[in-house]
């Protein structure tokens, strides 16, 4: 929504109004004024997202990754594909599809579908893309946006991969709209983080802390540290807590994110819950 700011009334989802009462509380919101709306379209079982395209049929619509969440709900990650694949069946159907191209779920969930897609990564033959993709530590990323036709450099302050992904979904939907890309280059630079997913709190000491503590799952939460052992900084610490909803594999799926902690060569992992309690075993026996 940020980033479409400049080209007229945007109206956003608040927070996490993604369900069968969220989304009808942000239409609620609309105005006269108003000339694009970003809507959140959630689910943890199967059907959810059916409904909601009910209630508003997007016009443009984003696929931003599928990765292992709410397993609890679903039998494996290919159900979760196909419960994601509910807002293509339900946009409008002269609408456009904005899809992660990296992802090999996402390509296949949309491959049977017709309609104009685009599709969004950074490896090479995607409609948006980011090449020279250049890490600058705490003080955010600059990278080649390719978008169409068009070349144009830009910087995000933000430091974690997973906001390049994020980027390049809403700089998809810019080009959807036909927005310039110097447009997108010179609102990028002022982009801000949503409390507790990512964001840098500066405290006392030069001590720097990334708040990410809204939600996670087993593929964010690996990238996620990654992107903290690339960071630079005398000692760095992780605090974990529960990933949820994971299914008869959850407990796995802690020992498996311990052991990354572990090669990554973290100085220091607390862990708070009990299925972090994995986390840490995970760790140790990693060394």
């Amino acid at each position: 929504a940020a980033l479409l700011s400049n080209n007229g009334n945007v109206l956003k989802s608040e927070g996490s109004y993604n369900n069968h009462l969220g989304l009808p509380l942000s239409l609620l919101r609309l105005t006269k004024k108003d000339e694009l709306a970003v809507l959140e379209y959630g689910m943890s079982s199967p059907g959810e997202i059916t409904a909601l395209t009910h209630i508003a049929p997007p016009d443009i619509a984003v696929i931003t990754n599928i990765k292992p969440a709410h397993l609890e709900f679903f039998k494996d990650i290919k159900a979760i594909a196909l419960a994601k694949k509910e807002i293509l069946n339900g946009m409008k159907s002269k609408g456009i599809a904005v899809l992660n191209g990296d992802d090999s779920l996402v390509r296949e969930i949309a491959g049977k579908r017709k309609g104009k897609q685009l599709f969004f990564g950074t490896s090479e033959g995607h409609d948006i893309s980011a090449e020279n993709i250049n890490n600058n530590g705490w003080k955010g990323t600059t990278f080649d946006l390719n978008y169409g036709q068009e070349k144009t450099k830009i910087f995000i302050p933000f430091f974690c991969k997973s906001s390049i992904y994020n980027f390049l979904a809403a700089a998809g939907v810019a080009y959807a709209l036909s927005i310039p890309a110097q447009k997108i280059a010179d609102q990028a630079k002022h982009l801000t983080s949503f409390s507790n997913r990512g964001g840098l709190v500066r405290l006392e000491n030069n001590i720097k802390l990334i708040d990410d503590s809204y939600n996670s799952n087993p593929a964010a939460l690996e990238m996620a540290l990654k992107d903290l052992a690339k960071l630079p900084g005398n000692r760095k610490i992780a605090i974990l807590g529960d990933m949820l909803e994971l299914g008869e594999n959850e407990t796995e799926f802690h020992i498996q994110a311990g052991k990354k902690a572990a090669q990554l060569g973290l100085d220091l992992l607390v862990t708070i819950g009990p299925l972090s309690l994995n986390i840490a075993k995970g760790a140790l026996a990693s060394g």
